[in-house]
């Protein structure tokens, strides 16, 4: 296991811009749910609790959205411990 807590199995899916094209394709995909079942509710749904349960869908997946994003980038957002920055010069090496 990496430092990311990747196992390096081979599998594209632990490719870190994969879970971020993942995390905003699913995002995406439940904003335009919510608002289709708010536009056209489903049959037998009524028209109230269609717009009720879509706007709950909507407004309350939007902190759920947030924090999956932050768990997605972190390692962008957070700084790395224990490793020299790569921009940083090399530290004179003394005897």
């Amino acid at each position: 296991m990496d430092q990311h807590g990747h196992h390096g199995t081979g599998t594209g899916l632990l490719v870190p811009g994969t879970w971020m094209t993942a995390t905003l394709l699913g995002i995406a995909a439940h904003n335009i749910l919510a608002k289709t079942i708010y536009a056209v509710p489903p049959d037998g749904v009524p028209l109230e609790q269609a717009r009720a349960g879509a706007e709950l869908m909507y407004y309350a997946g939007a902190p759920v959205e947030i924090a999956l994003l932050f768990l997605v980038c972190r390692p962008w957002l957070l700084p790395r411990r224990g490793r020299e920055s790569a921009h940083s010069p090399a530290r004179p090496q003394t005897p």
